[in-house]
């Protein structure tokens, strides 16, 4: 459970590299993002309905099961529609046999393996239930664990569910939601949206961290933590788990974090270098001090308190203070 550009696909790694683990990645896509908490009923009951096809029965979530209730979005349009699966791509498992002839990497899955693994929904259901030993998916379109909490304590005698969120500075999110923007003139017109969104997620992130019903069932994760010493963080994550951190997961960690794949990007799919998983994460994790702007800072650190006090990030208190990066912002 996270936020958008928290740092989810480099932590999703963990799971999405242990081939005990069936590992879906954004199913709740095709609903929308309810930032403002207003999400329709009906929608609201389909999202945990598919949660729960997910988690109990081990069926993957095939877009045409669920395109009444879509949300008419670019992304659902030209990904879910189309391949009749949301970013089945960036699960590992997908890219690999039996759903491919061989192997690839993720930035050349898409294109070598269509039309994914929708076609062969019975198949994933078969490998779900049969060669993995648990289920994981990463969640950023709900902002309130205790809807999650609720779900799972529904199905207590079915499930033994764990609840791992990640969390990031607010300041290094805006400013990756900025860097992303497209065009780029959509900021300029639209940036009190985006401070607006990201002060409801605040809010609600700070509540989650109040909530004592699941403390044992509960972990929480900084990505500034695990991009700075990743092993010893993904082996407390497994620890929490009670599985076995899988050889896989470490190979991936010791190369995510010392290498950088940016520059296998060509020029017209630069725009994925945002979502690569080998970044050297140490080296990446306080870019974003270099661009951010003082204005920016100073209203984040501002709507943005309470998590910030909750998490454990320290407001800067002028721009030299941002710019020097052997000032600490995280304790």
């Amino acid at each position: 459970m996270t936020l958008y550009r928290a740092g989810s696909t480099f932590t999703g790694e963990l799971f999405n590299r242990n081939q005990d683990i069936f590992y879906h990645f954004e199913p709740l896509t095709l609903f929308g993002y309810d930032w403002h908490g207003k999400m329709n009923k009906t929608i609201e009951e389909k999202r945990f309905q598919l949660l729960d096809n997910i988690f109990l029965d081990c069926k993957l979530p095939v877009f045409s099961d669920w395109k009444e209730y879509a949300e008419n979005s670019t992304t659902v349009k030209n990904v879910c529609a189309t391949e009749n699966s949301c970013f089945w791509f960036n699960s590992r498992r997908f890219c690999a046999p039996p759903f491919c002839r061989k192997t690839y990497d993720d930035h050349l899955c898409r294109r070598a393996c269509n039309p994914g693994p929708a076609r062969k929904a019975e198949l994933a259901q078969s490998v779900c239930k049969k060669d993995t030993k648990a289920t994981a998916a990463k969640i950023i379109r709900i902002l309130e664990v205790q809807k999650l909490i609720d779900f799972f304590d529904s199905h207590e005698n079915e499930l033994d569910a764990k609840i791992v969120i990640l969390v990031r500075d607010p300041r290094a999110m805006l400013e990756s939601r900025k860097k992303l923007t497209w065009p780029y003139t959509y900021w300029k017109g639209h940036s009190e949206e985006f401070f607006n969104q990201l002060e409801v997620e605040c809010a609600k992130f700070a509540e989650n961290k109040k909530e004592q019903r699941w403390k044992d069932r509960i972990k929480i994760i900084r990505y500034e933590d695990i991009a700075m010493d990743p092993i010893s963080v993904s082996e407390e994550t497994y620890n929490f788990l009670e599985m076995d951190i899988s050889l896989d997961v470490h190979e991936y960690l010791i190369s995510a974090t010392e290498k950088d794949d940016s520059t296998k990007y060509s020029e017209e799919m630069s725009f994925l270098k945002a979502y690569s998983t080998k970044r050297n994460s140490k080296e990446n994790l306080q870019k974003w001090r270099k661009d951010a702007s003082w204005t920016r800072v100073q209203r984040v650190q501002s709507i943005c308190k309470d998590y910030m006090i909750a998490f454990g990030y320290k407001n800067f208190n002028n721009l030299q203070e941002l710019r020097n990066q052997k000032l600490d912002y995280y304790r």
